[in-house]
């Protein structure tokens, strides 16, 4: 039996999980490692762990190609998402305990945020073991185009308990806000996680609408087109992805200097990576249904060849876009190099710079864009007024 290639946009949103949940879990260990004995690190980075986990298992089966073959290996795969969506309510309600919030203070207590974290983990167990092979269900189907995909056991309920619990953090997080004075920096921290929030759902609503608008306005019944099923799959990743990025910004802009400008420049070569790998699975999947399969790969190549040669004027517009999301305040190099110095004499204070302390070091002076020899010569400086002092 020949292997028939998923649709394009399938693909594109299997892809866009394959490298977004590892982004994830590097922000996860970078804000673990930032502050691991602040629980509001701890909580946020055990989110985004789950949150990598969900995403990579959920999406990435879709792009497998349509045969008979490819029903094990995305099952096995799929199998694991009850244990991540079942566990993530309860992560979120463990955050929530850290905001200074009245509506937090249910969930304030320390040992109230373990045992949600303990439930949270004993229930996932449970619905991954319970729903093996039957919570989610694939199957390959001769007259559909990909793989088929289909959901029981506990799944919509618990999407809807983690809408709700969402709803909350937000309500949350609002309450919180209005604490704070302008320009603080727990103000802009809590403006991040909102900021996440409302591009997520801006990916996740867009996505209701358009399925909306095919069921009533178009009255088309049965199964979705599969270029809607596929734009609908590419927008809840790249919603999970942005959240996850938009969180961990929140907390690490005020523990490593100048983060918020690594976060842009990554963040917008995410976006022009993004836009073209989109691009060029809807180019194909739409030639591929009006001419050939030939003809689809060399229309998705041809055009991203086109974004290639034009990629400097698509990065000053996303660039424009991103300003509006990810404040940062520009650094010149003299600065860079004295708020450096300040983080490395800090770190001298005991003698001694760990593993963690180099590392992130490394990352201030990586978001500061120090040269090598520039940090060599302030921690040269730095060590000798050290060791004259002893």
């Amino acid at each position: 039996m020949a292997i028939e290639l998923a649709p394009g946009l399938w693909m594109a949103a299997s892809v866009c999980a394959l490298l977004g949940s590892p982004l994830l879990l590097y922000l996860a260990r970078l804000t673990f490692r930032a502050r691991p004995e602040d629980a509001e690190n701890r909580f946020i980075a055990l989110m985004l762990v789950a949150e990598a986990v969900a995403t990579l298992v959920f999406f990435v089966p879709f792009g497998f190609p349509k045969h008979p073959d490819a029903v094990l290996p995305a099952q096995l795969i799929q199998n694991f998402m009850p244990f991540a969506f079942s566990f993530l309510p309860f992560a979120y309600l463990a955050f929530a305990g850290t905001i200074n919030s009245p509506l937090a203070k249910p969930f304030s207590h320390p040992k109230v945020q373990n045992i949600l974290i303990g439930i949270g983990l004993l229930f996932g167990l449970q619905q991954l073991i319970s729903g093996w092979d039957s919570s989610m269900r694939v199957a390959y189907i001769a007259d559909k185009a990909g793989l088929g995909f289909g959901q029981g056991g506990l799944f919509v309920e618990t999407m809807i308990a983690i809408l709700l619990v969402n709803f909350y953090l937000i309500l949350t997080l609002t309450f919180a806000r209005k604490k704070y004075e302008e320009g603080s920096e727990d103000r802009m921290k809590i403006r991040s996680y909102l900021t996440g929030y409302a591009l997520r759902y801006l990916f996740i609503f867009g996505s209701i609408a358009l399925y909306l608008l095919y069921r009533n306005i178009f009255q088309i019944e049965g199964v979705l087109p599969t270029t809607t099923v596929g734009i609908i799959l590419l927008s809840y990743t790249l919603g999970n992805i942005v959240f996850g990025a938009m969180f961990s910004l929140g907390i690490l802009r005020s523990q490593i200097l100048g983060v918020e400008r690594l976060f842009k420049t990554n963040i917008n070569r995410a976006a022009l990576g993004g836009i073209m790998l989109s691009v060029f699975f809807l180019t194909v999947e739409i030639l591929q249904n009006y001419l050939s399969s030939t003809y689809g790969y060399i229309g998705g190549m041809s055009i991203t060849a086109i974004m290639l040669v034009t990629r400097v004027p698509l990065m000053k517009i996303i660039d424009k876009g991103t300003d509006s999301v990810v404040q940062s305040t520009k650094i010149d190099g003299v600065e860079g190099a004295e708020l450096y110095r300040e983080q490395f004499v800090m770190a001298m204070a005991d003698g001694v710079i760990t593993n963690m302390e180099r590392s992130m070091l490394r990352l201030t002076a990586k978001a500061l864009d120090l040269s090598s020899e520039q940090i060599q010569t302030i921690e040269a400086e730095v060590e000798e007024i050290h060791l004259s002092e002893e």
